[in-house]
């Protein structure tokens, strides 16, 4: 007989707003100067690791074609799967105003496997001082050493947790909201755009023209 043994949870009260468990990458520290440009996106073999079947939705093919998070040098701009664009300076001296509430001095990439479920959700979380999450958006097809080295370059601490939700959890109301909890201004970025049906309706029906999708 085999036994589904899952390693403890090792939890420090010390991290984030009111303590963490502890990070599979611990938080680097801060370099002392901001790197120059840096870009990350998301990879189509990386993307298809994570899928078992090796087919995408339509959402997440708009993801693979369209995400990006990009370090000017003084800007953060991250971009989504259906084309919308947040631009965040970051450098103390920037006069350009910011799209979220405070500002991020720590990201996250989590890896989560909510119960019953057979695939794992990657989010990238942007964190200010307070451990508030000011900011989600998916990491579908994002490689943690890739995302480290970008969160280094803009100056943002940065750890990767792997978390598998036990039994009594729900997911999205689990450990994962207790450990960052949002800020009453979070800003959440999509995996792509809605897609409508792509089936023709019945012919004479109302709203019988092409709606193709939004």
């Amino acid at each position: 007989m085999k036994f589904n043994i899952r390693p403890a949870l090792v939890f420090d009260p010390s991290l984030g707003r009111i303590g963490r468990v502890t990070p599979s990458w611990p938080v680097e520290p801060v370099p002392d100067e901001y790197g120059g440009r840096a870009q990350v996106g998301p990879i189509r073999r990386e993307a298809w690791l994570a899928r078992r079947e090796g087919v995408f939705s339509a959402k997440e093919e708009d993801w693979l074609r369209s995400a990006s998070l990009r370090w000017s040098g003084q800007t953060l701009v991250l971009v989504d799967g259906t084309g919308k664009v947040l631009r965040i300076p970051l450098r103390p001296e920037a006069v350009e105003p910011s799209p979220l509430a405070d500002r991020p001095v720590e990201l996250i990439l989590l890896r989560e496997l909510p119960y019953g479920e057979v695939e794992y959700e990657l989010r990238i979380l942007l964190l200010d001082a307070e451990g508030r999450c000011l900011l989600t958006m998916p990491g579908f097809g994002i490689r943690p050493g890739d995302l480290k080295e970008f969160a280094a370059a803009a100056r943002l601490r940065f750890s990767y947790y792997m978390l598998r939700a036990p039994v009594w959890e729900i997911s999205r109301l689990g450990l994962a909201a207790r450990m960052f909890p949002r800020h009453r201004r979070h800003v959440r970025l999509r995996l792509g755009r809605h897609h409508w049906s792509l089936m023709p309706p019945p012919e004479g029906s109302p709203g019988s023209t092409d709606r193709g999708r939004i």
